[in-house]
């Protein structure tokens, strides 16, 4: 038998899914869209601070592969380099950041 209660709970359950299914939904369009703007992105820059306390380092790239391929090569010897963080921008917004920690 269902009662009163059991239809408001199943009515419940289905809002709650519906309202998570678009918030998905948003979320999926939200990285989509930031993913077009990485890839069309052509003022890469990327920031290297130094353990020592240095003034940071600026390199400028262009390209989304190139901007992502030396971070990762400077991912992989930022610790014979004595890097304490890395940063990634485009367009003067943080793309993507990287602690060292020693």
């Amino acid at each position: 038998m269902n009662t009163t209660n059991d239809l408001r709970i199943k009515d419940l359950i289905r809002e709650v899914n519906r309202f998570r299914r678009t918030e998905i939904a948003k979320q999926n369009q939200r990285n989509f869209e930031r993913q077009i703007e990485l890839e069309n992105g052509t003022q890469y820059e990327l920031e290297i601070y130094f353990k020592d306390g240095k003034s940071p380092e600026f390199i400028s790239l262009e390209g989304y592969k190139n901007g992502f391929g030396i971070l990762e090569a400077y991912r992989k010897i930022g610790f014979s380099l004595n890097v304490r963080k890395l940063v990634l921008t485009l367009d003067n917004k943080k793309v993507k950041s990287i602690n060292f920690k020693y």
